[in-house]
């Protein structure tokens, strides 16, 4: 009888899955308007551009090839490089529950970080100063400010650690470290990592009043609910 019950309940949680998978596709990101706000990059030959360059320089100089190797697993920014069971924060199964509600979230950050790129035009490090040698894959996009990186580990960091608050530090530590590896690997300054951040934490605040992302929130914290059932 057990082994019947806990059957069925993993059987209709790979049912929510389908469904649930089939609901994200249906749109891409959240819609955050035009609240968002960031101040400009540093000047050129500012005090705060030359910290900017100091601390790449420092990176590029104490940076070892295990460092590199494991930025450049993030260079593409995946559910599985970024977030995934290889980083021990969630079981596959979790992972495979959350996985499209990631998109959606990237997508938010992403569009939440364009304008602002468009807007300030910040050249690449490695573009602006032929002193900085990356050590991961350059993007294929060439403005740097913000981060979409660090806009996309910080709004998922908060996001995932509200759906496992026992794991909500390890979560963030991870959406730090997905912008610092940006610097490490000198493809972006600080600030842009900084900004990044901002934007992140500010979009975040702004989903909480988006109805849709708070249904499809709770829709993944149920199945989520019912996949432990299942396990147990």
């Amino acid at each position: 009888m057990r082994y019947r019950a806990d059957s069925g309940v993993v059987f209709f949680s790979l049912i929510l899955t389908f469904l649930f998978t089939l609901n994200f596709s249906a749109h891409a990101g959240y819609p955050v308007g035009d609240r968002l706000r960031t101040p400009p990059p540093p000047n050129p030959s500012s005090n705060s551009e030359y910290r900017d360059y100091r601390i790449l320089h420092d990176w590029q100089k104490r940076r070892t090839h295990a460092e590199c190797d494991s930025a450049d697993l993030q260079a593409l920014f995946s559910p599985e490089s970024t977030f995934g069971p290889d980083t021990h924060l969630m079981n596959p199964r979790e992972f495979d529950i959350v996985k499209p509600f990631f998109a959606q979230l990237l997508d938010t950050a992403s569009d939440a970080v364009t304008p602002f790129k468009l807007k300030y035009q910040r050249m690449r490090p490695y573009d602006a100063d032929r002193t900085i040698t990356p050590c991961i894959h350059i993007p294929g996009g060439s403005t740097s400010y913000p981060s979409g990186h660090a806009a996309g580990g910080r709004l998922i960091a908060h996001v995932f650690a509200d759906l496992f608050p026992a794991r909500g530090r390890a979560f963030y530590n991870q959406g730090q470290k997905i912008g610092a590896n940006r610097v490490l690997g000198g493809v972006h300054y600080p600030s842009d990592v900084k900004s990044g951040n901002d934007i992140g934490d500010q979009v975040y605040d702004v989903l909480q009043a988006n109805p849709q992302f708070r249904s499809d929130f709770m829709q993944v914290k149920k199945q989520l609910g019912w996949t432990r059932r299942g396990s147990e």
